[in-house]
């Protein structure tokens, strides 16, 4: 949620609902309801991550991050030996109930790369082009 890519989803489910004027004639009078909720998300504000000042100051997770020097917990080779296993797995469960794919290590980074690839040629369009490409 405060990595912006919700905001931004929003953003772009805004643009194509108020340009087609769904607002307007799908959801007739509570439309404008609707455009204003959409906006509320998009107020959500960006959190610039652990390791740059967001979240909780007293978070032991971030403590152990930066002692270990990784950008991210996840990238930690400790396993089912660490201390934040229980949050972590809470944080993915949400994740996965979300509908997000959860990423462990390398593995997993291997199979998100794979269903971004999938994604970008199920869906082509202007809306939402696959990163680095030029439209």
């Amino acid at each position: 949620m405060g990595n912006g890519l919700l905001a931004e989803m929003t953003r772009m489910y805004e643009t194509v609902v108020c340009g087609h004027g769904v607002h307007k004639w799908g959801l007739k009078e509570k439309g404008e309801d609707f455009v204003a909720a959409l906006r509320s998300i998009e107020a959500i504000p960006v959190c610039p991550g652990c390791l740059m000042g967001g979240g909780d100051d007293t978070c032991r997770m971030r403590e152990c991050t930066k002692v270990k020097g990784l950008v991210h917990c996840d990238d930690c080779d400790a396993g089912d030996n660490c201390p934040h296993l229980k949050i972590i797995n809470y944080m993915h469960e949400g994740g996965r109930a979300a509908g997000m794919l959860v990423i462990r290590g390398e593995r997993d980074r291997k199979r998100l790369d794979e269903v971004c690839r999938i994604y970008f040629k199920t869906y082509p369009g202007d809306l939402l082009n696959e990163p680095g490409s030029k439209e």
